[in-house]
């Protein structure tokens, strides 16, 4: 199916100009568009997502909705309508705040990633991020899981570029995955 087409369409029946980002210039090209064409909503693919995200920090007095496109498969239907993230953290940083914020003792790596304060607070961080930018509710991470071993090719989790193999990430940490889930879904006491 041929999104670009659906969207330019999109935008003719509602008299929108549309205006076609392409990033072969980089990520700056697309930054530049959006603050000068002040574009205030945009069509994107699945893949290119993360890339239009880290423009956000400079783009949100003009951006104000992305429409993602892409396929979504059996195993992502089943899910909620909320973000949980899987998380691996840099060790020297995360060991560092530790001793800084004097919230743990000690800072063997495993137990810091498994302290519920650093987890809170990296957290606190991702929300308080997600305030700035204004992003809406549903794209805001609600829960998230610090694991201290990297993805790796070994167990198939990412590509020889170090892309992340989703449908392989979904499968291996499925558990970790659920859990996160049922904990953001519980209710409060």
């Amino acid at each position: 199916m041929d999104y670009d087409f659906l969207s330019m369409e999109a935008c003719n029946a509602h008299e929108l100009y549309c205006v076609p980002l392409y990033d072969t210039l980089g990520a700056g090209a697309v930054e530049f568009v959006i603050c000068h064409a002040e574009v205030s909503l945009a069509f994107v693919e699945e893949k290119k997502l993360s890339d239009l995200l880290k423009t956000l920090p400079n783009t949100s007095k003009y951006l104000k909705t992305l429409m993602s496109f892409g396929k979504v498969t059996p195993e992502q239907k089943d899910y909620e309508s909320c973000l949980v993230a899987l998380v691996n953290p840099n060790k020297q940083a995360i060991a560092s705040w530790a001793r800084q914020n004097d919230h743990v003792s000690g800072d063997h790596f495993n137990s810091l990633c498994e302290n519920t304060k650093v987890k809170e607070c990296l957290l606190g961080e991702m929300n308080k991020i997600a305030k700035e930018t204004k992003l809406k509710g549903f794209v805001v991470i609600k829960a998230l899981r610090l694991h201290p071993e990297p993805f790796d090719m070994e167990r198939d989790l990412i590509t020889p570029a170090y892309k992340k193999k989703r449908p392989q990430l979904l499968k291996y940490y499925k558990g970790v995955i659920d859990d996160m889930y049922k904990s953001v879904n519980q209710p409060k006491a």
